[in-house]
Order: structure tokens, then sequence, then C-alpha cells
């Protein structure tokens, strides 16, 4: 694992209602210009996990070009009760985040393939992602675990339509680098509002 966002609002995600519209999976690190870092998760691979109102109701991987964000979609789309009955999610991604330039953003850099990891590595990633996704840790007094061993694994939150005013997050990293509709139109309205 390299990153991950953990119980994130369904409905905080600007999904597309039509051909043409732009939408990204975004989460975000940091709280001050020049730290903060926000990143489109749509294209991680890895796996994700949709919760309803009694906790989680679908487990699925995301492994292919098309990653998190399509697969999300998808679920978002589908009309049965099992599916429409999801308020949250939570993913965990295989692909490394790297910065790009002072702009406040950082992106995805897919891996080609994972290193070589032995057996007890692989069942430590197990155990911290089954602490989070489950809260095991506040219910049982477990202690809270890391990913990897604690190394290069982080937490991002998601991006909300709160995150778009004066000291949050979006409005402290390049703003032509915002595609998403939702979020678009949030910062246009807010630019037309009178002082």
């Amino acid at each position: 694992m390299s990153a991950y966002g953990l119980f994130w609002d369904r409905s905080q995600v600007g999904w597309p209602s039509g051909k043409g519209r732009a939408w990204q999976l975004l989460g975000y690190r940091g709280a001050n210009t020049g730290t903060v870092r926000v990143c489109d998760f749509r294209r991680a691979r890895g796996l994700y996990i949709l919760y309803n109102d009694y906790g989680p109701n679908y487990v699925g991987i995301a492994r292919g070009t098309q990653g998190i964000g399509q697969r999300l979609l998808t679920h978002d789309r589908v009309r049965t009760d099992r599916h429409t009955a999801w308020t949250r999610f939570s993913w965990f991604s295989f692909d490394h985040v790297v910065d790009v330039g002072s702009t406040g953003w950082a992106a995805l850099r897919l891996r080609a393939a994972l290193k070589e990891v032995d057996a007890e590595a692989v069942v430590f990633d197990m155990e911290a992602l089954m602490i989070k996704v489950l809260g095991t840790a506040v219910q049982s007094g477990q202690n809270d675990m890391n990913f990897n061993r604690g190394r290069d694994v982080k937490q991002w939150e998601q991006v909300t339509s709160e995150d778009i005013y004066p000291g949050r997050p979006l409005q402290k990293v390049d703003p032509t680098q915002l595609t998403d509709w939702m979020f678009r139109d949030y910062l246009e309205q807010l630019e037309d509002r009178p002082l």
C-alpha cells in the first residue's frame, strides 16, 4: 500500500451525469500553502470497500488502467438495492503518489510491478487493513497498525465542497488543475458572490 482514504462520503464526489462532465476523486494531505497536496485518485489501482449504514456492504479490487474511480463510478450507476445503499467508501492504493512541481498537486505514478515482498509483510499489511476498515483498534483497545510497517503509506482526506473556501486546500493549489465539474461550479459561485 502507498496511499489510502477512509470512509469518504459518496455524496461529495461529483459523479458525471452525462458525457463531457469531467470529474475527479480528490484527496488532500497537509494544511498550509507549500505543504498541502491534492491528488486525483481515480486511476489508482488497489482495493476498495463500500459501506452502507450498517457497515461494509461490498469489497472490490481495481486492477487495470481504469482504476478505483471507474469501479466506484460503475457502482454509483448500478441501481440495485445492494449497490444503491452505499453512502461511504474506503480505498487502498498500490500506486505511488509523487509531487508535481510547486503547484500543490500530486499525481499517481502507476507501478509496473510490485517489488518482491515476503509473507510476513503481506500478513502485516492485511492485518493493518482489517484494523483500519473494521475499526477494531478503537473497539478493542488494539493498537492502531500502520501499513508497510509504517513506511511511506499516507492517509489522504477527502476533498469536499467545504474545501473551496478561503484557507482550505483548494484555495492553496493551482486552480488550473481542477477539472471536476462540481468543484469548478462551486468555485465559480464563490467568485460571483459579492464581498
